[in-house]
């Protein structure tokens, strides 16, 4: 799961809102020199392999980090998002069956970001183990179903603890837990169960073969992470 988050920096005493969601704002960032101005702590995109060409080079340098997401749940919540955005009422009442079923639907999806490969073919194992490579080579691991102890564990990599317990930053990542609580319960309200081992879930496990041999490597790296970064208390 890639948390796409606009980045608001000033450059040449401007102030410039760089949209790191789109192509476009990839590039503008990299016309703006963003990366080489020294003012970003943090980027957020979902273009990863875009970004990191476009922004970072020799002299500036970047450690990756993401949070992953179960892909049933995965595919659910890109679902949820799709009849929330559609336009048509067709596509709004899709069933959640139809939708997987659908070219609207593209299964092993982190796999393919991963391993800088995209289009309608399913990686092959090799691709699986590019992508498993550069998670465990480049890349801090968080857990979508640890969400806060997957926090705990950037603040203590990035030695962010000191600002992460300000009032206001507390308050404000409560806030954005009870969001993704509220966002759980709307599409559970919405879709109701997919029950482990029904037919939608194994639908689902059957178009995410490769993204769920990456996810339960992902889950052992996380926790591999986790005991040897140190817990640092402030």
């Amino acid at each position: 799961m890639i948390l796409p988050i606009p980045c608001t920096k000033f450059t040449s005493n401007l102030h410039h809102d760089v949209d790191l969601t789109s192509v476009e704002g990839v590039q503008r960032a990299a016309d703006l020199k963003l990366t080489e101005s020294g003012l970003p702590d943090l980027i957020l995109s979902n273009y990863l392999h875009m970004g990191l060409d476009a922004l970072f080079h020799n002299e500036t340098k970047a450690r990756l980090f993401m949070v992953m997401k179960h892909p049933v749940d995965l595919a659910i919540s890109i679902y949820y998002d799709f009849t929330q955005t559609a336009v048509e009422e067709v596509l709004r009442s899709m069933p959640l069956e139809e939708f997987i079923n659908s070219n609207y639907y593209v299964g092993n999806v982190i796999t393919k970001i991963i391993w800088h490969g995209w289009g309608p073919e399913n990686p092959s194992l090799q691709n699986l183990h590019i992508a498993q490579d550069i998670l465990r080579s480049k890349f801090l691991v968080g857990i979508y179903d640890d969400l806060w102890a997957s926090i705990q564990l950037f603040e203590d990599y990035f030695f962010w603890n000191e600002i992460g317990n300000e009032p206001g930053i507390l308050s404000c990542k409560r806030e954005l837990q009870r969001l993704e609580v509220q966002r759980e319960l709307d599409m559970y309200r919405q879709i109701g169960e997919v029950k482990i081992g029904g037919a939608v879930y194994n639908r689902i496990i059957e178009l995410n073969n490769i993204d769920m041999e990456l996810y339960w490597f992902a889950v052992d790296l996380h926790r591999a992470q986790r005991a040897w970064i140190p817990k640092n208390s402030i």
